[in-house]
C-alpha cells in the first residue's frame, strides 16, 4: 500500500510570490488565483501569519504614492476613551420589615403565584420554607428576592 502525501500548498516559491505581489498592491483574490489557492481567505491567512501588513491608503492623485498600515497605532475613532457607564443602585438587604417571609410556605405549598426563595434554616428536605410573598409577573420571586437574585455583582480583576 502506498500512502498518499500531499506536499505542503505554500512553498518558499509560494511565499515569496505572496510577498512580491502584497508589495504591488495586488488583491487578495488575484493573489489567490495566481498562486492556485483554493481560496482568498487562505492567502489572507497566510499572511497573516507570515505579518506581512498590507499597503494601504492609496492616493490616485499624479502617481501612486502608499503608506504602510502601522499594525500597531489603531485608528483615531477607536483610541477615545468610552463614558464610564452610570451604575445601577446597589440592591437593598431586606429586612424582617420589608415583608421578607411574611407569609412562609413549604415546598407542597407554593403556587405559580408565591415567591420561590427558600428561608433560612433547614435548605433541603420537607421542612425547607420558601418565602411564600406574591411574585412580579413573569419572575419566580417576590420583588425584594428578585432584586437578590438577579443583582449584578462586580467582575474579580
Amino acid at each position: 500500500m502506498t500512502s498518499q502525501y500531499l506536499p505542503p500548498f505554500w512553498t518558499e516559491d509560494k511565499i515569496a510570490a505572496l510577498k512580491e505581489r502584497l508589495d504591488q498592491g495586488e488583491p487578495y483574490s488575484a493573489i489567490a488565483r495566481a498562486l492556485g489557492a483554493k481560496s482568498r481567505n487562505a492567502v489572507i491567512g497566510k499572511a497573516h501569519r507570515l505579518e506581512l501588513f498590507r499597503l494601504a491608503h492609496r492616493k490616485r492623485n499624479n502617481g501612486a504614492t502608499m503608506t504602510a498600515v502601522n499594525p500597531g497605532k489603531l485608528a483615531p475613532r477607536f483610541n477615545r476613551k468610552l463614558p464610564d457607564k452610570p451604575k445601577p443602585p446597589a440592591p437593598e438587604d431586606p429586612s424582617p420589615g420589608q415583608g421578607q417571609f411574611d407569609h412562609p410556605v413549604t415546598l407542597m405549598g407554593l403556587t405559580e403565584r408565591t415567591c420561590r426563595w427558600p428561608g433560612p434554616g433547614e435548605t433541603d428536605g420537607p421542612n425547607t420554607l420558601y418565602c411564600g410573598n406574591p411574585v412580579e409577573r413573569g419572575s419566580s420571586y417576590c420583588p425584594i428576592h428578585a432584586r437578590l437574585a438577579y443583582a449584578k455583582h462586580p467582575r474579580k480583576p
